[in-house]
Parts: C-alpha cells; sequence; structure tokens
C-alpha cells in the first residue's frame, strides 16, 4: 500500500498525499487482480448490451464516477478499436490477457472484444480521478 501513499496506520491522516510516482501506473497496469478486474467488468458490460460505445460509456462512469465527454469516449473508443484491430490479427493473444486471475473468462463471448474492452477498462482504472475515488 506504500506504492499507493497509503499511511503507515501509525498516525490518523485526513487526506493523503499526491504523487507523481510511475510506480502506481505500473501496478494498476501489470498486477494481475486489476487485469482480472478490468475483465470481469468488461464480461459484465459486454453481457449487458451490443453496443460498444455503451460499454465504453458505462464502464466510465461505473470507475470514475462521472459522465465521460464526448472527446473522452472517442479516445476511449479508438483505443477499443485499435486494440481490437491487434487482436484480430495477432491470433490467439488475447488468450495471454484473458487468462490471467484466479476466475475463468467466460467462454461464450468473443474473446477478441473481450480483451480490447479489458485493456480499455484499464486505462480507464489508470486515470487519476479513478485512483483517488
Amino acid at each position: 500500500m506504500l506504492i499507493f501513499d497509503a499511511s503507515e496506520r501509525a498516525m490518523c491522516t485526513v487526506k493523503r498525499q499526491s504523487t507523481s510516482t510511475p510506480l502506481q501506473s505500473l501496478v494498476l497496469l501489470n498486477d494481475p487482480q486489476y487485469i482480472e478486474a478490468s475483465r470481469i467488468l468488461a464480461e459484465d458490460l459486454i453481457q449487458s448490451s451490443e453496443d460498444p460505445a455503451l460499454w465504453v460509456e458505462s464502464a466510465f462512469v461505473k470507475l470514475a464516477t462521472r459522465k465521460p465527454s464526448n472527446d473522452e469516449v472517442n479516445l476511449l473508443m479508438k483505443i477499443y478499436k485499435s486494440e481490437l484491430s491487434r487482436f484480430e490479427q495477432e491470433n490467439g493473444d488475447e488468450l495471454d490477457l484473458l487468462e490471467i486471475g484466479e476466475t475463468n473468462y467466460a467462454e461464450n463471448l468473443d474473446r477478441k472484444k473481450l480483451a480490447a474492452l479489458s485493456i480499455v477498462i484499464n486505462t480507464i482504472l489508470n486515470l487519476d480521478e479513478c485512483k483517488h475515488s
């Protein structure tokens, strides 16, 4: 928890200090728990709708606790499409991502879409407003 500037519990703190260390982003980008959490949220969103833009917007609202701007949705959709295209070209690469974590991925869903959306959700998790909420 020290990476996330949590207090050492020796004294009470009202607000944790701000930091500019890249270690927090590295943990969020690479920690199996965050990758698995991203995938599980992606599974829920894909099962609730057919619209990738709605997946992205819903994920943003759930994680950042506010509605995304049009620019934010467009940027996240660009990431989604780029990752989906990459997974479609690199056959099997999505399994390396989907098999991370303790729970099995939902095999009834399109693996490439699930992996691409998982990356978008992990990107949202790395926004400053998601780290502090």
